[in-house]
């Protein structure tokens, strides 16, 4: 049985259970904390909704693409024969960490968007899923600061042998030319 003052939510609407010797201020204050209470309910909801298209409907087709094109070229590196070893070496880690973020990103990001959308309290989960998403969640950011490294990396050494390319044409254009005169 309700007590005087307690909030109530009949047919999604909220009301204050109040008795014949309340105040009518203290009635509308009753009424304007149920109403604050629904408002923040809304607001909740609307998070969930947007979670759930932002990390699941969108991020999450692109994680699984991302995932298969990670797989794919991780395949297509070890096969490519006229690659250098060290080139083949550098974007077969690159695919791999790439594959790391994306399911680490599945996990900690659309998985629970989706869980929380659909209902599913975590915290009734097994001890294991919950270290496992204790661990996987620092994985997501070594394998980013991995990807983004290895970006640099590869960004760098293409750069340098294009530099010293450009400069042993220069430099052989040059003996070439002295040795004319």
């Amino acid at each position: 049985m309700a007590a005087p003052g307690d909030v109530m939510v009949l047919n999604g609407e909220p009301y204050v259970v109040v008795n014949d010797t309340d105040s009518a201020a203290a009635a509308a204050a009753a009424a304007a904390a149920a109403a604050s209470m629904m408002a923040a309910s809304e607001r909740n909801y609307c998070r969930t909704v947007c979670r759930f298209y932002t990390d699941v409907a969108v991020a999450g087709p692109v994680c699984v693409a991302g995932i298969i094109g990670s797989c794919l070229a991780f395949a297509a590196l070890g096969l490519d024969a006229a690659l250098s070893p060290t080139a083949a070496f550098l974007l077969r880690c690159l695919a791999l960490s790439d594959g790391v973020l994306l399911v680490s990103w599945l996990d900690s990001f659309s998985l629970p968007a989706l869980l929380e959308f659909i209902g599913v309290d975590e915290s009734l989960h097994s001890a294991a899923w919950s270290t496992t998403r204790i661990m996987l969640s620092p994985l997501l950011f070594i394998s980013q600061m991995t990807t983004v490294w290895l970006t640099a990396l590869i960004a760098v050494w293409r750069s340098v042998g294009w530099l010293v390319g450009w400069w042993a044409g220069r430099l052989v254009w040059r003996f070439q030319h002295k040795s004319c005169h």
